[in-house]
């Protein structure tokens, strides 16, 4: 993990931004996959995601997991903590998109503070991103299967779109501890 500080004001313990960069890895091993990388930018009042990796063709999401709390957390972040009410979590669609014969996953969005998506099947669960600094974000990748050109949009924009007939699974994330 390379973090990158910008503090362009005159307060050193305040960042106006912060790049992190993580390796992305497969979740059913957890183990690094080459060549794929993320970057989170945080900002006063957000956060900016670029994900790039190696695909499948066919239909993804990529979806905020955040721990906005991540001091309660219990031996690091994960699944475990979802139900812990202190840590906060929530997770919630990020972005989608159709992965080519080509098989390179290019991902790019934004979040807001207090921000979350309004279409349907598009929160899980939680009430968004509370502080762009102190949360730790994982960003998942999401399978949707084969475009299946009827649904397709559905593919792209909800937890589980196209699924059936398809079968949907998380493949990749990435992790970015908090900042402060």
């Amino acid at each position: 993990m390379e973090v990158i500080n910008d503090t362009q004001n005159n307060d050193l313990t305040t960042p106006t931004a912060t790049l992190q960069t993580s390796q992305v890895s497969a979740f059913d091993t957890k183990l690094p996959i080459h060549d794929a990388f993320a970057v989170l930018e945080r900002s006063e009042d957000g956060v900016e995601l670029t994900l790039d990796t190696e695909l499948t063709p066919g239909a993804y999401t990529v979806w905020w997991v955040v721990f906005n709390n991540p001091e309660f957390c219990v031996d690091g972040c994960g699944s475990d903590d979802f139900e812990r009410s202190a840590v906060n979590t929530s997770i919630f669609w990020a972005t989608g998109e159709v992965v080519g014969d080509e098989g390179i996953g290019n991902f790019s969005t934004q979040l807001l503070e207090g921000e979350l998506p309004t279409g349907s099947d598009q929160v899980l669960f939680g009430d968004g991103l509370v502080d762009s600094f102190s949360a730790e974000i994982h960003p998942v990748i999401r399978s949707h299967g084969s475009v299946i050109p009827e649904l397709e949009e559905e593919q792209i924009t909800t937890f589980n779109g196209g699924c059936p007939p398809n079968e949907c699974e998380d493949l990749q994330f990435a992790v970015f501890p908090a900042f402060s």
